[in-house]
């Protein structure tokens, strides 16, 4: 017999022999842990329900309770009465005979031995099975890092916000506030610590650049149907693509815009090699998005563009 970390063991009582105290009380402790079980059991499956509980029980009832040790004699001391006056009723009814007669007794229906199954149907043609995009939008650089990525997500954030509070917001108080919230928003995308200081560096350049450049003021400036962040979702061999827009407007003379941020910057000396290249790498990504427009009912004339705030370059297609 276990008890904490000893252990007790002892022979059988001897049968015949008289009674043993300690092997009575023993008996009645594990009697009592078997109760103790029986009513962790009945708790367990009593609260384990979701919605409704419904508790089934059966038994001989002569002014007798239920079996020691049954589920049943633990509730007993709660639902004796109930019980009780239940039972009367249902004898009762069983000695009426007209009540006997209404009594229906549910029936089984049972299939015939010679039943078969019927044919399984042709299999239904679903045609070809649509699925979501699983390629990137953009085309991937090599040598675009996690600073870059960052704070081109932050960037774009930014520019959003100034064209939808307006000008009369672009106050040196209003930028500097945006400059602040730079490191926490580029801490919420992961960008290790040591990283944050010179990203700032950049995302501040872009700011003014921005805003001290007439063409950029002139994007974020309020145009006729602007809208920034602008997500659409077309399908295309059976496959969902979903694209966003940076900005889109229509201009005074019922052109319309779409224009894509570029927040990364080129380092090297030939800066018109960089940009040719640039037009030929998102020429394709632009001209879906011109598809986009055209499937929504778009029919003004289109132009494409991608901005770059770092060196203050519109390239229009």
């Amino acid at each position: 017999m276990p008890h904490g970390d000893d252990l007790l063991i002892a022979p059988i009582e001897e049968k015949g022999g008289p009674s043993s105290n300690i092997y009575s009380f023993l008996s009645q402790f594990d009697r009592n842990k078997s109760d103790y079980e029986t009513l962790r059991l009945l708790y367990v499956a009593a609260t384990r329900t979701k919605l409704q509980l419904h508790l089934f029980g059966q038994f001989s009832n002569d002014g007798e309770i239920p079996p020691r040790g049954s589920l049943l004699n633990k509730l007993w001391p709660y639902i004796g009465e109930e019980w009780s006056q239940v039972s009367s009723c249902i004898v009762a009814d069983k000695q009426n005979k007209e009540k006997l007669d209404n009594f229906s007794i549910p029936t089984i229906n049972r299939l015939p031995e010679n039943y078969q199954l019927p044919e399984i149907l042709p299999s239904i043609e679903l045609g070809g099975t649509i699925e979501l995009q699983d390629d990137p939008e953009s085309p991937e650089f090599v040598w675009a890092g996690s600073g870059a990525r960052c704070l081109g997500i932050v960037m774009h954030r930014c520019f959003q916000t100034l064209a939808e509070e307006g000008q009369e917001s672009w106050t040196e108080e209003r930028i500097k506030i945006l400059e602040t919230s730079m490191s926490a928003a580029l801490k919420s995308q992961g960008l290790p610590p040591e990283m944050i200081p010179e990203e700032i560096k950049k995302g501040q350049t872009m700011l003014r650049n921005i805003l001290g450049h007439d063409t950029g003021r002139w994007i974020l400036e309020s145009h006729k149907d602007a809208r920034c962040e602008y997500s659409l979702t077309q399908m295309k061999n059976n496959i969902y693509r979903s694209r966003i827009i940076d900005r889109t407007f229509i201009d005074k003379h019922n052109v319309r815009w779409i224009i894509d941020y570029k927040t990364g910057t080129h380092m090297g000396a030939n800066l018109e090699n960089f940009f040719s290249n640039e037009r030929e790498r998102y020429h394709n990504q632009l001209n879906q998005y011109e598809n986009l427009f055209r499937q929504l009912g778009e029919t003004r004339a289109i132009k494409k563009a991608l901005y770059y705030p770092m060196h203050k370059e519109l390239l229009v297609f």
